[in-house]
């Protein structure tokens, strides 16, 4: 179901949060909640965070809008620590309508470098994720590992 058509953003915390910002806003802007089969855009549901500690090149999150498009991969957005990664990662959150309690509370639970985490409103059906659902109105979390 998954394909990607992502930019991955390397920068600092800083530059990529300028441009982040941004392309969030316009995929916001582009996406057609009513008619999500006219749009090449989806809504964004979906974050994976990630860091591999033995791949340290493999870390950030990777956005995935509600048709299985992974939009993009911001390297430096990270979790379990203080510091620019955590606030970088806060910042998208935040501009994707995540609750800062989840954000605290996932945050806290990644104090390792080697985690998934995923934040999704995806419409699911028996334990599945529905394609082009429509996002549902409220985040949830987990840990993968």
């Amino acid at each position: 179901m998954y394909h990607a058509t992502l930019g991955s953003f390397p920068q600092a915390t800083d530059v990529a949060w300028n441009i982040v910002k941004h392309i969030l806003a316009g995929i916001d802007a582009l996406a057609d909640p009513e008619n999500m089969f006219k749009s090449d855009i989806g809504q964004l549901v979906r974050a994976e965070f990630f860091w591999n500690e033995g791949l340290p090149q493999h870390r950030g999150v990777v956005l995935y809008d509600n048709k299985g498009h992974a939009v993009m991969h911001v390297i430096h957005a990270l979790l379990g620590y203080g510091g620019a990664g955590p606030m970088l990662s806060q910042l998208i959150l935040e501009a994707l309508g995540v609750p800062s309690g989840m954000f605290n509370k996932a945050n806290e639970s990644a104090a390792s470098r080697n985690y998934v985490l995923v934040f999704s409103r995806e419409q699911v059906s028996n334990g599945t994720v529905v394609p082009y659902g429509k996002p549902r109105g409220v985040w949830d979390w987990w840990r993968v590992r």
